[in-house]
């Protein structure tokens, strides 16, 4: 039977990796394919404010990095409106 995927032909129960973060199977004439990345299922935790996965260099996977917000603080009569 066999499948084919990205214009490549691959046999019936074969499994491949069409990338480092994805693993396929020829199963049935058709590909399934699963997420090698534990990110893509796994959520950064609650007390992460601002959370945005990042590339790292010499991993394929994205990783989550938790920024903090950036903290304004306006005194005085700028926050009140208030002309100085």
């Amino acid at each position: 039977m066999g499948c084919e995927m990205n214009g490549v032909q691959y046999s019936e129960g074969q499994v491949f990796q069409p990338s480092c973060a994805i693993q396929c199977r020829c199963e049935g004439g058709g590909v399934t394919c699963v997420s090698l990345c534990p990110e893509d299922v796994r959520l950064p935790s609650p007390d992460c404010p601002m959370p945005r996965r990042v590339k790292v260099p010499g991993k394929c996977c994205e990783e989550w990095v938790c920024d903090s917000p950036h903290q304004q603080t306006f005194v005085g009569p700028v926050l009140a409106g208030e002309s100085p």
